[in-house]
């Protein structure tokens, strides 16, 4: 019977150093939690969505590095990033020709409004073939801001050099999506906020 009170005490010790080591193990030298510096918490808005009869949109911005983000320095490169999905068990049709995605998306206006521009035009020939939103096979489409030097504009946009400085201050941008479920036209519609600061 002591032997069993000497082990109790002498087992319960043991556990509190176990898990004591554990915890500590997810620190850096610095003595900070390990967390994985691209980790998003719940009240950083870093993609908007919206969502209309299983049709399923996702917009954001990637910085320089292609993590997406809210905010840039001045002269970053901007990358809109977008994606389309259709989560239903049918075939959602899309309008003929580039308009689908709308002549607004990827513009970027100041928070007063002002309308800053696009950087892309579609293309004056436009091919059949993404007339029809598939179930399971989302669209993603991204186009930058200054530079296609690193990443191209995914078709139909074409990316066109002609894009405004974006100085210090606050904007959005917005991304549209226009499809017919049967004979209806719906439109989805997403506006991103984000800032620009100082170098």
């Amino acid at each position: 019977m002591k032997k069993f009170y000497f082990v109790l005490p002498l087992f319960a010790s043991i556990s509190f150093i176990a898990v004591l080591s554990s915890s500590c193990s997810d620190k850096d030298e610095e003595g900070n939690a390990g967390i994985n510096p691209n980790t998003v918490t719940p009240e950083e808005s870093i993609a908007v969505s919206a969502e209309q009869e299983g049709v399923v949109m996702t917009y954001c911005l990637l910085n320089s590095n292609g993590k997406p983000t809210t905010t840039f320095s001045e002269g970053e490169e901007i990358t809109f990033d977008l994606k389309i999905e259709n989560t239903t068990e049918n075939t959602i049709y899309l309008p003929d020709g580039p308009a689908f995605l709308g002549y607004n998306t990827f513009r970027i206006f100041t928070k007063d409004g002002e309308d800053c521009g696009i950087s892309w035009s579609y293309p004056e020939y436009w091919t059949m073939e993404m007339k029809l939103l598939l179930p399971s096979n989302p669209k993603h489409y991204q186009c930058p801001w200054y530079s296609d030097e690193i990443i191209k504009a995914t078709y139909p946009f074409y990316f066109q050099p002609t894009a405004k400085r974006l100085t210090k201050g606050s904007y959005y941008t917005e991304a549209h999506c226009y499809f017919k479920n049967g004979t209806e036209l719906t439109e989805l519609c997403c506006i991103f906020n984000f800032n620009i600061e100082n170098l």
